[in-house]
């Protein structure tokens, strides 16, 4: 059969003349309702969408270590070998459902600071399970937005729901208790995490060129913050000191060492 002149040859997966002829049909009725882009989009693999999509936080300086361990460790072993155009909501389904179980192994983890080591895999959370949801439905949107397509349509992924509503709080006596209780190298960790509210993530990809310390203030980057907006943190007189310490560890004991909270090894947390 022909598309704009293109010349597309088939095989029907029969020896049957009826069936070959009706699978003809069918496809030149797609071709006619204009659904029909081509064999490539067709077989177009779901991990191809799954890399444009850590290409894409690359370029766009977003939260590319988040991303890349979402879909390194959890979607692409899933979804390896599966073609984009055969997706559907029941496998969205039974993603969640296996996310949710207790019975996923170990599997091979290739952090970006470290070297590859097996891990155990734990039930997620809704909260989780919609990040990585979030991040395929993100790469079918690019597939189908890309010149030229490489899908043929978005399939419906629906998130689930959240409980977002915080329970109780960390009182200062708690916060004072549980730093007594750390190890000396991450109780500035938690100094930073109580008075600021940054995330862990924040803190531990705090690098010296962030701090100033003669203005008293830390710059938080676009790409490592929740909603990718860069802010301006001030810092109180207890974080001060905190820092100003951290920073004379620093040069005494580990002076090529660019994160502001390390291990005594001097190697990032």
């Amino acid at each position: 059969y022909c598309k704009d002149g293109q010349v597309f040859r088939e095989s029907t997966g029969t020896d049957e003349r009826k069936e070959a002829e009706q699978r003809l049909k069918l496809r030149v009725g797609t071709i006619a309702s204009g659904s029909f882009h081509g064999l490539a989009v067709e077989k177009t693999p779901i991990e191809e969408l799954l890399d444009d999509v850590l290409l894409d936080y690359r370029v766009n300086c977003k939260a590319v270590r988040f991303a890349a361990n979402a879909i390194d460790n959890h979607l692409r072993p899933y979804l390896e070998g599966r073609r984009a155009a055969n997706l559907t909501t029941t496998d969205v389904h039974r993603y969640v459902e296996f996310r949710r179980s207790c019975d996923q192994g170990m599997r091979t983890y290739r952090g970006r600071l470290t070297e590859a080591k097996l891990i155990p895999i734990r039930p997620a959370s809704n909260a989780t399970i919609n990040r990585e949801l979030a991040l395929l439905k993100h790469a079918f949107y690019m597939g189908w937005r890309s010149t030229p397509r490489k899908v043929t349509g978005i399939p419906h992924i629906p998130l689930l729901k959240e409980d977002n509503v915080r329970k109780g709080f960390f009182e200062h006596d708690q916060f004072l208790a549980m730093r007594r209780a750390l190890p000396e190298h991450l109780r500035p960790v938690l100094t930073f995490g109580y008075y600021t509210g940054c995330r862990r993530g924040e803190i531990l990809a705090l690098r010296w060129e962030q701090v100033d310390l003669a203005e008293r203030n830390v710059r938080l980057e676009a790409g490592d913050t929740k909603n990718d907006e860069a802010r301006i943190l001030p810092l109180t007189e207890e974080l001060f000191q905190v820092l100003s310490m951290q920073r004379s560890i620093r040069d005494a004991k580990h002076p090529g060492c660019p994160w502001v909270f390390f291990t005594d090894a001097g190697e990032p947390i």
